[in-house]
């Protein structure tokens, strides 16, 4: 049954083929670019360009002479702890499933038809070949997607979904995952931070739509 909902009667396969089976020398090139925006070790660099982004913002409104509440205040330090903290537990839950779960990878399952599927990059280590389920790179893009969503503009929201279809597009792309991967992967970060951000922001009596941080 488990095999079933993950397999979805052979639909994963195939759309893991549909995505898969289109390279061309760009195409695989910017595939590796998109992808590697979701690897979880850059959100050290994503979390401090955010930072710096609150404080060019709040040195802009001292510099307009717009005073700085402490609504304003709250709101940044509520967003830190809202990735940070979801950051740490998408972690945690990412790999209790991919140790416990053990599912291959693409290039694991069609190891006897290398024919069958086209994988960009290095292989990772093998200990990393069955722990497909879920995908690490779609739960760091969608973490950051939905910890931004209250502050970013429409254009940035539809950037924001763009760019996490994007690395998860990719991940199916280079051969490292299949679909069921990345579409558990990106409900389990943007589910993790619906629930932070709900209970942070209730105590730090942030409301959801708090003023622009970065703009």
């Amino acid at each position: 049954m488990s095999r079933f909902f993950y397999d979805w009667g052979g639909l994963n396969a195939w759309l893991f083929h549909l995505v898969n089976g289109f390279h061309s020398p760009f195409y695989d090139r910017l595939m590796v670019v998109l992808t590697n925006l979701g690897d979880h070790h850059n959100f050290v660099y994503y979390f401090v360009f955010i930072t710096l982004l609150m404080l060019l913002d709040a040195l802009i409104m001292k510099a307009q002479k717009e005073p700085i509440t402490q609504i304003h205040v709250r709101s940044a330090f509520a967003l830190l702890i809202v990735l940070a903290m979801s950051h740490i537990l998408v972690g945690l839950v990412i790999g209790m499933l991919k140790s416990t779960v053990h599912l291959p990878r693409p290039f694991v399952v069609y190891a006897k038809m290398p024919q069958a599927m086209h994988f960009i990059g290095a292989y990772p280590a093998a200990a990393d070949f069955n722990v497909s389920f879920p995908s690490g790179h779609a739960a760091t893009i969608s973490l950051l997607v939905a910890a931004l969503w209250p502050v970013l503009p429409r254009w940035g929201r539809v950037f924001g979904v763009l760019l996490a279809v994007m690395v998860c597009w990719s991940r199916l792309a280079i051969g490292m995952h299949f679909p069921a991967d990345v579409i558990g992967g990106a409900l389990i970060g943007a589910g993790v931070v619906i629930l932070v951000r709900r209970y942070v922001y209730r105590i730090m009596d942030v409301p959801y739509r708090h003023p622009r941080l970065v703009r």
